[in-house]
């Protein structure tokens, strides 16, 4: 990841992006299939927000892993057309066979998880001739292989949630409690199955309900949406703006409303 002296422009911003629902098979591990179709040559470099998600990415020919980001991923010059699909939470771990906190930050090549059989998924990738044609191709090469792998931790999948749909900043005894284990063991399997602790993974996740609220009303005041997205003041939101995105508020409401 290289940082830029240009201001970098979010990826929703840069191309076209759908997302669409999972097969039957794979609706236990994954929250959504998706592509991207790039518009050529940028200006700026693209910034790619931290979701406290995992992804499969096929684009150019490579199949990638898109690891739990803590910070904007950049990628100079142009974003390529690019086909995903989105680990539900806690699924990632099962199906790589590693804990995410190994791949927070990184990119990786799948097949130095998956051998031969990330050359047999790339193979029926390669054929396809269109983007929708590939992301088709996807989902159902992981259908085939979704029944050899385990479901994610039901405590795990409630935990994300707790923390997704809180209108309250979660105090990490109280999840422990929730969940009816300590908080050095919650911990640990935060770090496995999502690549952070509890308090990043609610950072990231206000920092998305924040750019949620502002693609719905992109005029709302910035004071406004700090408070909806549960940030304690404006100055609050600032901070963790520049810090997960590379951008302002104000600068991000702008993108959002283009």
């Amino acid at each position: 990841m290289r940082q830029s002296g240009n201001e970098s422009i979010p990826a929703h911003s840069a191309g076209r992006y759908r997302e669409f629902s999972p097969t039957a098979e794979l609706r236990p591990h994954f929250l959504c299939a998706w592509n991207h179709e790039g518009i050529g040559e940028l200006a700026a470099p693209v910034a790619v927000f931290p979701d406290g998600c995992v992804d499969i990415l096929w684009s150019e020919g490579k199949l990638t892993i898109a690891g739990p980001d803590t910070a904007p991923h950049i990628v100079d010059g142009s974003l390529a057309n690019i086909v995903g699909i989105r680990f539900a939470p806690g699924a990632a771990s099962k199906w790589l066979g590693i804990p995410m906190s190994e791949l927070v930050n990184q990119r990786v090549d799948v097949s130095e998880l998956w051998g031969a059989r990330a050359e047999a998924l790339a193979e029926r990738l390669v054929a396809a001739k269109t983007i929708g044609d590939a992301t088709a191709r996807l989902q159902a090469a992981l259908s085939d292989i979704a029944p050899s792998i385990a479901s994610p931790d039901r405590a795990m999948v409630a935990a994300f949630d707790t923390l997704k749909r809180s209108k309250d900043i979660v105090a990490i005894a109280e999840l422990a409690t929730m969940l009816n284990v300590s908080e050095r063991t919650l911990r640990r399997q935060f770090l496995h199955n999502f690549g952070y602790g509890p308090k990043t993974l609610e950072r990231i996740l206000r920092f998305q309900k924040f750019l949620k609220l502002g693609r719905r009303d992109p005029g709302s005041g910035i004071g406004a949406l700090a408070f909806d997205a549960n940030y304690a003041d404006q100055a609050h939101l600032s901070r963790e703006a520049k810090s997960l995105s590379g951008l302002s508020p104000s600068a991000l409401l702008q993108h959002l409303a283009a």
